[in-house]
């Protein structure tokens, strides 16, 4: 990556002076540099190009949730230029083209803690650093609002045309189901049709990050089985309700006509996910009631003893990435 690794963390840490964690959150900080590496992921592994691909674009997010990819793609998309033939806005001695970023997400804005998503949403909006200048905070069904889209104008989010780019970032885990993942894809691929045919422009993309049900490190085995025990018995109001491998999130993007460019992996990101993952199936007392023989028991008892093993270290498992365009 052209980006040095030491450039990625300052750049985050930079960042999180306008998340509602503040800049000195190394849980935050770390949880940006990887929405950092992920939009590399997307351009050839270069952080450069992203900027590059997005600066001035719309960019529609879906599963934006307290803002973490948000305030990551708001500093792309109105990062500083010397191009003054394009529209913009004059701040001081340096112009910014005007991007946007349509920050969607169907959950209660009183969900969340420590903060909620309404606290942490505001007070990205209301920012020292005027990226919230670009960010329309949109409380939708994504499939809902596609069709919105799809029919013209949007007025809430003040947007013409359909987004340059569709963003699903950690997103997927939360949907209801595969069923409703699939019409997603239709969806997407429906609305981005539309406003291809009724505009000489160049096709939408739409990029995919999820936790990729593959382990690089052992160490990371506990959070997989944590994953794998909630596909089975989904907690309530948790943080997994849909898990879809690599794989299958490719054959469903291929039915509903996408094509897929590229994949990529982030092997043992540094993020606290499978930590807390673990934490999330240890506290669900509906396990207590399993039979000692049962498949989801054994693997509740191996990630019980995986979590206790080296002081409790629990890493995260590797990411999939995916870029697709309309097929």
């Amino acid at each position: 990556m052209s980006t040095s690794n030491g450039s990625v963390h300052e750049l985050a840490t930079t960042l999180s002076t306008c998340t509602i964690s503040g800049g000195t959150d190394a849980i935050q900080i770390s949880q940006l540099v990887h929405r950092l590496n992920i939009l590399a992921k997307w351009f050839d592994n270069d952080l450069s190009k992203a900027k590059a691909a997005l600066q001035g674009r719309c960019v529609l997010e879906l599963g934006c949730g307290q803002g973490d990819m948000t305030v990551a793609l708001a500093h792309l998309v109105q990062n500083q230029i010397d191009d003054h033939n394009h529209e913009s806005e004059n701040h001081g001695n340096f112009t910014t083209k005007a991007g946007k970023i349509l920050a969607l997400d169907p959950g209660d804005l009183d969900y969340g803690a420590p903060y909620t998503l309404r606290q942490a949403q505001e007070h990205i909006s209301q920012s020292a650093s005027g990226l919230g200048k670009c960010i329309d905070w949109l409380q939708y069904d994504p499939i809902e609002y596609l069709g919105i889209l799809s029919n013209g104008k949007d007025e809430n989010s003040k947007t013409e045309e359909f987004p340059d780019f569709i963003i699903l970032a950690h997103s997927i885990f939360y949907l209801p189901n595969e069923e409703y993942f699939s019409r997603l894809f239709r969806a997407l691929h429906n609305a981005a049709s539309i406003s291809q045919t009724r505009k000489n422009r160049n096709p939408p993309r739409l990029l995919l990050a999820e936790w990729g049900m593959r382990i690089t490190s052992p160490t990371a085995e506990a959070h997989l089985l944590a994953v794998e025990i909630q596909k089975a018995r989904p907690i309530e109001e948790g943080n997994v309700q849909c898990v879809i491998a690599p794989t299958r999130i490719v054959e469903l993007a291929k039915e509903a006509g996408w094509t897929i460019e590229r994949e990529a992996w982030i092997a043992n990101p540094e993020v606290d996910d499978g930590k807390w993952e673990v934490g999330a199936v240890k506290a669900d007392t509906k396990l207590d009631g399993l039979e000692e023989d049962s498949e989801i028991r054994r693997k509740y008892q191996r990630m019980l003893e995986l979590s206790e093993k080296e002081g409790g270290q629990v890493k995260s498992m590797d990411v999939w990435t995916g870029v697709f365009g309309l097929g």
